[in-house]
């Protein structure tokens, strides 16, 4: 599978990324199955949200013995503040069977809002940085 740097971060990404929306249809095991298959064919770049409820917890469970640095997980969560975004991480952290998310996707604002949206909002960046050495950030507050 052909990779590629994610924009100015350190990740390798592949260039074919699997969506998550779509599993939610599929049983159980059929879920599974399906992202493992993917792994295995070199995909290595996911794309979830909290929104995506079923699909995260599948995604996690087709995680389970596989290296986590070997997966690049990306999650949305449309909480527009603090104590509703945090929530909604540490939600998606459980159902993904993981203890951090490589990148973050803040939906649902136009570009004329970014600086008034992450202004007051370097926590996200700083309190994981707290706990953890990020593995790649190419946004400073």
């Amino acid at each position: 599978m052909e990779t590629t740097r994610f924009g100015r971060t350190k990740l390798v990404v592949s260039r074919i990324a699997f969506g998550g929306i779509p599993i939610q249809r599929l049983t159980r095991s059929e879920g599974i199955a399906l992202v493992r298959q993917t792994l295995d064919e070199g995909v290595n770049f996911i794309d979830t949200a909290h929104g995506y409820g079923h699909s995260e917890e599948l995604i996690g469970e087709a995680l389970k013995g596989r290296k986590r640095t070997e997966v690049i997980l990306a999650s949305k969560s449309p909480a527009l503040d603090k104590a509703g975004f945090m929530s909604n991480l540490e939600e998606s952290l459980k159902r993904l069977n993981t203890d951090y998310i490589d990148i973050l996707i803040v939906p649902r604002i136009r570009g004329h809002e970014v600086k008034q949206y992450f202004e007051g909002r370097s926590w996200v960046i700083w309190e994981r940085s707290e706990r953890d050495t990020p593995r790649s950030s190419s946004w400073k507050p």
